[in-house]
């Protein structure tokens, strides 16, 4: 609580003064006659999993959608799960990649750290507390998804969520409580903060789903997957190409060849070539017979 109260001092210059917790707790309104609420127990309790067993954060790697390689659970206060949840991510279950700008050195994690907090803040406020579930955030080789138990509200479809919209929290005491703290700027924007990091990293658009009474936030460190290039209705042997050159960095046409069956004519493959740059998927380097293909971005 006096941490909280540090961080709060930009949107209640007052708070420094105070010195009764009571009264400062009354002011958030997380006391009423004299008793605290969930939402204080949750925010500033020592140990809230003894009231709320399920108010907990996993993290899990899969290899595939059933065989796990690694988990952890972070429990505490919402703040601690914040931030534990967001170290242990970045130390121990994402790569991250070093560079340097003159003399500075940047820490780069493969996805970008403001639209992991984002999405862990939202998942944190925005959940069912009534529930049973977790909050779980799953780990593969092209994604990360984040989810949480809680429906949205019926006139917010999931749609709106990628524009501009106004925010109803879910649960309004810790969003104003986060929001006190700094970590909130302005509601109805941490959605739109999530779209713009993956932007300005170079990484697709991240997906927002709203089934069967769970959130979902999925960011997506690889656009080319098989699943998205069958969307783009590319011929298997096109979607063959593209992954090949995901592994081995770059296709010639005769490379194309020995993937494609047999019977498919020179020029058939050259225009199927052709058309992945065309939808700007792949690139073309070099000249007549030295020219190889490589992904566009």
């Amino acid at each position: 609580m006096e941490k909280f109260k540090n961080l709060s001092i930009d949107r209640i210059p007052s708070i420094i003064q105070e010195k009764d917790w009571k009264i400062i707790l009354e002011k958030l309104k997380l006391v009423e006659n004299g008793k605290i609420k969930r939402a204080c127990i949750l925010l500033f309790g020592k140990d809230p999993q003894k009231f709320y067993i399920q108010s907990l954060v996993k993290i899990g790697k899969f290899k595939t959608q059933t065989e796990i390689i690694s988990n952890d659970i972070v429990g505490g206060n919402l703040f601690k799960q914040l931030e534990n949840t967001l170290d242990m991510l970045k130390t121990k279950y994402l790569i991250s990649e070093i560079k340097f700008e003159g003399i500075q050195r940047k820490e780069i994690i493969e996805y970008p750290y403001e639209a992991l907090r984002e999405a862990i803040i939202n998942a944190l406020i925005h959940r069912d507390y009534s529930g049973t579930s977790n909050i779980q955030i799953r780990i593969y080789k092209d994604k990360l998804v984040i989810m949480n138990e809680g429906k949205l509200p019926q006139d917010l479809p999931v749609e709106k969520l990628k524009t501009e919209h106004i925010s109803k929290p879910r649960n309004p005491l810790l969003a104003s409580v986060f929001y006190f703290a700094g970590f909130i700027e302005s509601w109805g924007r941490g959605t739109l903060k999530i779209l713009e990091a993956c932007k300005n990293q170079g990484l697709p658009e991240p997906d927002f789903q709203n089934e069967n009474g769970v959130m979902k936030v999925i960011l997506y460190k690889d656009v080319y997957t098989e699943e998205y290039l069958k969307n783009l209705g590319l011929k298997e042997r096109q979607i063959k190409a593209v992954l090949y050159v995901k592994e081995k960095g770059k296709i010639t046409l005769s490379e194309y060849k020995k993937l494609a069956k047999e019977g498919i004519s020179e020029r058939t493959l050259r225009r199927e070539l052709k058309d992945l740059v065309d939808k700007n998927i792949l690139k073309s380097k070099g000249e007549k017979k030295g020219r190889y293909y490589e992904l566009s971005k």
